[in-house]
C-alpha cells in the first residue's frame, strides 16, 4: 500500500477518533489566545486551517482532494518558512546540529525530507514520481466504465 493511500484511506475507525478533536482543537486553540499580534494571527490561521482541512480530507480524500491538498501546501508553507528563517533570521552557523535542535542544517534536512514531499502531493496529488494506474488509464483514454 502507497504511502498516499494509508495516509488519507479513508478509515471509519480513524475519522471518528480524530475528526472531533480536530474541529475543537481548530476552533478552541485560537479562542484561548488574549493577545494577539500579527504572528499569533499568521499562526493560527494556519493551525485552523490545517485541523479544518484534516476533517474532510479524513472523511473521503478522493472526494474532498483540496482538502488533503491543502494540508500539505500548509506543511510545504511551514517548512520554507522555517527554512528562510533559519538562513536569513538567524546568525547560527550551517553545520550539522543534533535534530532536537533548531539549525540552518535542520531546516534544511526537514525541507527536503518533508517539505518538498509535501509540495509534490499538492501539486500532482501523489507521493510518488510514477502516476497511479488509474492515472495512467484516464490519460490513454481507456475508461473502462463507459
Amino acid at each position: 500500500m502507497a504511502f498516499g493511500d494509508a495516509a488519507f484511506s479513508g478509515s471509519r475507525f480513524v475519522f471518528w477518533c480524530l475528526a472531533p478533536l480536530l474541529v475543537l482543537c481548530g476552533i478552541g486553540v485560537p479562542l484561548m489566545l488574549t493577545d494577539w499580534n500579527f504572528t499569533k494571527v499568521v499562526v493560527m490561521v494556519g493551525w485552523s486551517s490545517f485541523c479544518l482541512l484534516a476533517v474532510p480530507a479524513l472523511y473521503d480524500a478522493k472526494r474532498f482532494w483540496w482538502a488533503a491538498r491543502g494540508l500539505t501546501l500548509i506543511i510545504f508553507v511551514c517548512y520554507a518558512s522555517y527554512l528562510v528563517y533559519e538562513f536569513f533570521f538567524t546568525s547560527k552557523s550551517f553545520v550539522p546540529t543534533r535534530r532536537s535542535e533548531s539549525s540552518p542544517w535542520n531546516s534544511v534536512l526537514g525541507f527536503l525530507i518533508i517539505g518538498l514531499p509535501a509540495l509534490w502531493y499538492t501539486l500532482f496529488g501523489r507521493f510518488s514520481l510514477r502516476p497511479s494506474p488509474e492515472h495512467e488509464d484516464n490519460a490513454r483514454g481507456d475508461d473502462s466504465e463507459s
